[in-house]
């Protein structure tokens, strides 16, 4: 077990955070956080049109915020195309506005619109859908392109530039060529290879968002996130190929609700934060519960400090200060409760139509019940989470027990 433990603290752990630090994953992050504020506005939108709806306002009211919701969320792929190039951008050191803002011409151009009319009186016209969430690669592929293209062409000085002109003349004159060259790129993709990037990815991208809404790979994800915190590594790193996915699926579900249909997708984000993780990643909430009453000064002074951190979902004082990473007795309930037994029952709740499926975007740092309620406006989706607060009180209640009778004998030993 030490073996194995010096193994993933020393090659494993360093190796797996040099993969997600590369500047792509971590662009991809940063782009999806830039992007946050616009999608809680969506979000709240979204909320705001389905009681309207529910109330039976008239209908120029429910269209009117169902348009405001569709140009906030509805324009995430567009959106994303701008936040990720700037963030990419950013760690090559160049103009990131002026990336972002190609990168969007660009993301624009590949949606091949349709052009009528003349003059000042032109149109173009866009399948709206294909701005959405449904073109989360897309606008992934597009921002690295626009912002890899602009950085190597900026550093080789293959740019208008001149030292005689003033600076901000010239970091006019610098994205000239490396924009052109990354417009003009798009353009023949478009309309002389005839290349329909959006069908293309999609036909890559479907069995893979397929594949994260069966059983087998969102137990095996729960389990590996779990499994990265018992050994002291935070699953966020893993949120740079994550998010792309959860954020599709849960734009495909928002679709699909928009259109009065049911939603279809499991594994999105809001899923996790609302009934997989309680409290944080292990479900520690329960645990946090028990020790309000230990017996050991150290648990019960803990559990005060982490009571309120602990409700709205975040958990590191009890990961690192109990600890549970590399605590072979509280890492077991922690990885069962969070990468097993919580996945199971949700799986099987959403799957069955128990509960219904999320498709609203909500703030991570809410409590749990509330999260529930938000993403899928169905009572049963809060019942389920006192369900399995519950169960995981049951499976924690063992091994609280065993390791508060540790602390307790160290606490005698140190007086």
């Amino acid at each position: 077990m030490n073996k194995f433990m010096k193994f993933m603290n020393e090659k494993f752990a360093p190796a797996a955070n040099k993969i997600v630090q590369t500047r792509w994953i971590s662009a991809i992050l940063s782009g999806f956080y830039k992007y946050m504020p616009i999608v809680l506005v969506g979000a709240l939108l979204q909320i705001i049109t389905n009681i309207s709806g529910a109330l039976g306002l008239e209908s120029q009211v429910v269209d009117l915020l169902k348009t405001m919701y569709n140009l906030t969320f509805g324009l995430m792929g567009l959106f994303l195309s701008f936040t990720i190039a700037h963030s990419l951008a950013e760690r090559l050191k160049i103009d990131a506005v002026t990336s972002g803002l190609i990168a969007v011409s660009s993301f624009l151009l590949l949606q091949k619109p349709t052009l009528a009319g003349e003059g000042f009186g032109v149109q173009l016209s866009f399948l709206f859908y294909r701005l959405g969430g449904q073109s989360i690669f897309m606008a992934i592929l597009v921002a690295i392109f626009t912002a890899e293209t602009m950085g190597l062409f900026i550093h080789k000085k293959w740019t208008f530039s001149s030292p005689s002109l003033p600076d901000f003349v010239r970091k006019w004159f610098e994205p000239i060529i490396p924009g052109i060259v990354v417009i003009i790129s798009c353009w023949l993709l478009v309309n002389v290879a005839n290349v329909d990037l959006y069908e293309l990815i999609s036909l890559l991208v479907v069995p893979l968002t397929k594949a994260s809404d069966t059983y087998i790979v969102f137990i095996l994800l729960e389990v590996l996130f779990m499994f990265l915190f018992v050994i002291g590594i935070n699953p966020a790193i893993t949120f740079g190929v994550m998010f792309p996915i959860w954020f599709a699926n849960l734009a495909e579900n928002a679709a699909l609700v928009q259109q009065g249909l049911e939603p279809i997708h499991i594994a999105t984000l809001q899923t996790g934060q609302a009934w997989v993780v309680i409290g944080g990643s292990g479900a520690t909430l329960a645990l946090n519960l028990w020790m309000l009453k230990s017996k050991s000064k150290t648990m019960r002074s803990l559990s005060r400090v982490a009571l309120f951190p602990s409700l709205l979902n975040i958990n590191e004082p009890l990961i690192f200060g109990l600890p549970i990473a590399f605590n072979p007795i509280l890492s077991i309930p922690f990885i069962l409760n969070g990468g097993l037994i919580n996945p199971t029952i949700v799986y099987l709740a959403m799957s069955s139509g128990l509960v219904t499926k999320p498709f609203a975007m909500t703030p991570s740092w809410l409590p749990s019940p509330v999260i529930a309620f938000l993403t899928n406006q169905d009572w049963r989706g809060v019942v389920l989470v006192f369900v399995i607060l519950a169960i995981d009180a049951a499976v924690w209640y063992p091994f609280f027990k065993a390791y508060e009778k540790n602390l307790i004998a160290k606490e005698a030993a140190e007086e």
